[in-house]
């Protein structure tokens, strides 16, 4: 139960990290000044980082370009191309492979 919950913050963590330039873009054209916005994206991803342990944020961080080009398709209606499916699957192979090495040095 302990894996799905981390792989459930860690694709909470991702969508959300992604979102973030999208939803700054429409608060900068809704007349919000950047160190507004700055200042809030750091609070509340600053809330947000101390429920998570280091070991799992760098994980986060390596999804965070997959979701950004998966929101950037479905908000902004980016074209999907066969860089970018390629390089979201070394990616997610990637992120797999730490997982698996990660519980493997838990085990012994």
């Amino acid at each position: 139960m302990d894996r799905l919950y981390g792989v459930f913050l860690i694709a909470l963590s991702a969508v959300s990290f992604g979102a973030m330039a999208i939803f700054a873009r429409f608060a900068y054209e809704a007349g919000s000044d950047p160190i507004t916005v700055l200042f809030l994206r750091f609070t509340i991803a600053g809330i947000f980082m101390l429920a998570i342990m280091v070991a799992n944020a760098s994980m986060i961080s390596t999804l965070e370009p997959v979701v950004t080009v998966a929101l950037a398709i479905m908000v902004l209606g980016e074209t999907m191309t066969l860089h970018k499916i390629l390089g979201g699957m070394m990616i997610f192979a990637a992120v797999l492979l730490l997982t698996r090495r990660e519980a493997g040095s838990k085990i012994s």
